[in-house]
């Protein structure tokens, strides 16, 4: 029992002789990992505001930014691991970071992915913050794309985070994307009307509303006979903004043509249907028929029931 005491006491006294002459360089390693991370984040200041300040793409700058301060964590690490004398440490984790990046590159393939769509979109830049997009079933303007994730805030106050994967393999609509948004209008009217003065009645209408777009024609297309309307179509320009300028153009187009159709007695009809009776069947005689037959099959439920 005395000699596993002083086995288990000399080695505990071997420890801390160990540890007293590795002091300094212990104190040194932390000494530089605390430098480090100080360092690390000067760098990436220094890189986001200065080394990349003529990139006019933010995302962009903030992922490199972000990158090199990993870099730079990483590189300290090892160094301060190296002056405490763990040399085959870090050789290990060296040989270690191929089989674990290996295992999380399967484990974690969907943040990857995200991560590396980040990196495309941020390169590419599709879109920007502040553009008004529409991908799958979500319309609204773009809060902030960071590296796996992009915020969007809908025109009803929500933010939806939407995976970076997503925006680059759906179909993205941009509405920002260029000045002038077309505005399409749908209208039928009734088949006395005359086509000239309707044409000339709907252009007249468009022209007396704000936020046309200068330069653009308004076009009047007769599109189709319908069942119980010639349909046409009125297509105009508004400069390109926000979703609510566009709803709001639009919705002051409708009424504008509403009232410049009153005004001239064009009729904007409801459907209709036509019923036709063989061998001239007068539709009176046959109705009160009908209504008497509804009666007594109503007599013949109430008395089953």
């Amino acid at each position: 029992m005395k000699e596993e005491i002083n086995l288990i006491w000399g080695k505990l006294g071997s420890w801390y002789e160990t540890f007293i002459a590795m002091l300094p360089n212990i104190i040194l390693a932390l000494a530089i990992g605390i430098g480090i991370f100080f360092i690390a984040r000067g760098v990436r200041v220094v890189v986001s505001k200065y080394l990349f300040a003529r990139w006019e793409n933010i995302e962009l700058k903030k992922i490199v930014a972000k990158v090199v301060q990993i870099v730079v964590i990483a590189l300290g690490f090892m160094m301060a691991l190296s002056i405490v004398e763990l040399d085959k440490t870090v050789t290990s984790i060296l040989a270690g970071v191929g089989v674990i990046g290996l295992a999380l590159g399967f484990a974690f393939q969907d943040i990857a992915a995200n991560f590396i769509s980040g990196v495309f979109m941020a390169s590419s830049k599709p879109f920007a913050v502040g553009d008004t997009i529409e991908v799958n079933d979500t319309q609204g303007v773009i809060q902030e794309i960071k590296l796996r994730t992009t915020i969007v805030k809908t025109f009803q106050g929500n933010d939806v985070i939407i995976p970076n994967t997503d925006l680059f393999q759906n179909q993205v609509t941009n509405y920002t994307a260029n000045q002038e948004r077309r505005i399409d209008l749908e209208v039928g009217v009734s088949y006395s009307e005359d086509l000239k003065v309707v044409k000339e009645t709907s252009i007249s209408a468009i022209k007396g509303i704000d936020g046309l777009q200068e330069g653009k024609d308004i076009v009047v297309l007769f599109t189709e006979f319908g069942g119980s309307s010639i349909n046409l179509e009125v297509r105009f320009w508004t400069p390109n903004g926000t979703k609510a300028n566009w709803l709001q153009v639009r919705s002051d187009a409708i009424e504008a043509i509403k009232t410049a159709y009153d005004s001239k007695g064009i009729s904007i009809p409801f459907p209709i249907r036509t019923l036709e009776w063989p061998k001239g069947e007068n539709i009176m005689k046959k109705a009160p028929m009908m209504s008497s037959d509804r009666t007594e099959e109503s007599n013949e439920y109430n008395q089953a029931s």
